[in-house]
């Protein structure tokens, strides 16, 4: 588990290596131990603590094959908040994007599944950028 979730921001592409992201409890294993408890799992992986660090950068680095929360090819490539509205402005004919929520619902509900399906915009990023509930985005 410890490294699958260390491997998470190397994954999501944030970071080239493990030891690069700071706000990891990587950093805790390898140095001063401030905010958790890290002798359970040194102490798993050998009696001497330079030993057990050294395994433990080696576990943590061997990359799993474990897909990252949330992560997959089409998330990479999200289409930031900015331009996200422009797209619902534009595509939706709307002066601001909020006003998506004025249209009767099978209007609506058109240019929702247009969003989501033909320019990639999430439910989470329509439903933030409208004001629209998720239920409903996600049902359109």
């Amino acid at each position: 588990m410890q490294r699958y979730i260390h491997q998470n921001p190397v994954k999501a592409g944030l970071v080239k290596c493990v030891e690069e992201y700071k706000w990891s409890s990587f950093h805790e294993y390898i140095n001063q131990a401030d905010l958790i408890d890290v002798d359970f799992l040194l102490e798993m992986m050998s009696d001497e603590t330079e030993k057990a660090i050294q395994k433990f950068i080696k576990y943590t680095n061997d990359m799993s094959e474990h897909e990252c929360l949330d992560i997959d090819d089409q998330a990479k490539q999200r289409t930031r908040d900015e331009e996200a509205r422009v797209i619902i402005k534009k595509v939706c004919n709307l002066k601001n994007a909020i006003d998506l929520q004025q249209l009767d619902c099978q209007t609506r509900n058109t240019y929702l599944r247009m969003l989501k399906q033909k320019y990639n915009l999430s439910i989470r990023q329509i439903e933030r950028l409208t004001g629209i509930n998720r239920g409903i985005v996600l049902k359109a």
